[in-house]
């Protein structure tokens, strides 16, 4: 059937742009398996892992018994350390520290049809896509997280 090979081709043409977006990188592996060869999936799979050190290994983390019964022992970011990649923002849902990329990558001009589909973060603001949703935490100091697809209700 050509409707995978297609398929594989919108993914591909999704990551010229969006080069480090885990899901659309699973869908490339699951698609390359069935159309390719397991070794040519393998190698997307190990750059999917990459890429998911980059963003969650170097990420705070606050074990529940470290909490302390006192507001002014609360952790912030001064008190955990980030990757040199990564910045830490306050996060809008847990109010705990959060590191994140905030990296800036050149624009890309093509593939205009993957910024149509509308996200909502959990602040309640329609984002035209994750790149735009992400700069504005950047921007803030927030990490805004997806609330759903779509626009905010």
């Amino acid at each position: 059937s050509r409707r995978p090979r297609e398929a594989l081709t919108v993914v591909e043409d999704a990551l010229e742009e969006f080069s480090d977006n885990l899901n659309l990188l699973q869908i490339k592996a699951h698609l390359q398996v069935h159309l390719q060869d397991a070794e040519i999936a393998l190698v997307t799979v190990q750059r999917m892992l990459a890429i998911w050190r980059e963003l969650y290994v170097g990420q705070v983390t606050i074990e529940d018994e470290k909490q302390s019964d006192t507001k002014n022992d609360q952790v912030t970011c001064d008190d955990g350390s980030c990757n040199p990649k990564q910045v830490c923002l306050k996060d809008l849902l847990t109010h705990k520290p959060r590191c994140s990329p905030c990296r800036s990558k050149r624009h890309s001009t093509t593939h205009h049809r993957f910024e149509a589909s509308k996200i909502s973060g959990v602040n309640s603001r329609t984002y035209n896509s994750w790149c735009e949703m992400r700069k504005d935490s950047c921007a803030t100091g927030f990490y805004i997280d997806l609330k759903h697809a779509g626009e905010c209700l």
